[in-house]
């Protein structure tokens, strides 16, 4: 919107100030920075999009970090109790099954 309204007060300023030997020339600029204008209006309007993009593929990226960690989890607990898994092994799995601090 205000690429927009930068436009309308380019084209007001002309119409101002233009008389009838620098009006082409006004007119020229003005549809040069309306190029310029839908330019930025455009590429703005991709990042945004990309940025969008980009926080919906880190969101899924966290919930299939955290769904991999329940995996592993529970594939260790598995194996903890498992009656073929030496107690050495039983033994380093125990202590990596305590449960981290997080984040609130």
């Amino acid at each position: 919107m205000n690429y927009f309204f930068a436009l309308m007060i380019c084209f007001a300023m002309t119409g101002l100030s233009a008389n009838e030997e620098n009006a082409r020339w006004l007119l020229i600029c003005d549809f040069n920075v309306a190029l310029y204008l839908a330019l930025a209006w455009f590429l703005g309007f991709r990042r945004k999009s990309r940025e969008e993009q980009s926080a919906a593929a880190l969101q899924l990226r966290i919930t299939d970090a955290v769904l991999e960690i329940d995996s592993l989890e529970h594939l260790l607990r598995e194996a903890y109790h498992h009656p073929d898994t030496p107690a050495c092994i039983r033994e380093r799995i125990r202590k990596a099954l305590v449960p981290a601090p997080r984040c609130p």
